[in-house]
């Protein structure tokens, strides 16, 4: 569960509210405070655009709510090794052939 003590810091919602705005604006996305794993759907609207504003603002919030406590309890994406995906389906191929 994640620590929500930021919320009582006025400057921190006011951050937040922003980047809720923003993530509307350029994704057409409704983000809420109270979902419960909001930092952790911002952090990757963050990563998944280019938006400078929305950089910032997410800046802003984290250094309210603590920087290590926000990169402690981000989860880890799934990422695909692109290189190897041809590999995977030669392998795959190879395997299935018969002589």
């Amino acid at each position: 569960m994640q620590d929500r003590s930021w919320m009582l810091n006025p400057k921190a919602i006011r951050y937040a509210k922003e980047c809720i705005h923003i993530v509307k604006d350029e994704l057409d996305i409704k983000l809420t405070l109270s979902h419960p794993e909001f930092m952790q759907m911002l952090h990757e609207y963050v990563d998944l655009t280019d938006s400078r504003p929305l950089a910032d603002a997410y800046a802003h919030l984290v250094s309210m709510a603590g920087a290590g406590f926000v990169v402690k309890n981000l989860k880890p994406k799934a990422k695909k090794n692109v290189v190897d995906i041809p590999r995977q389906k030669a392998a795959a191929g190879s395997g299935a052939r018969s002589s």
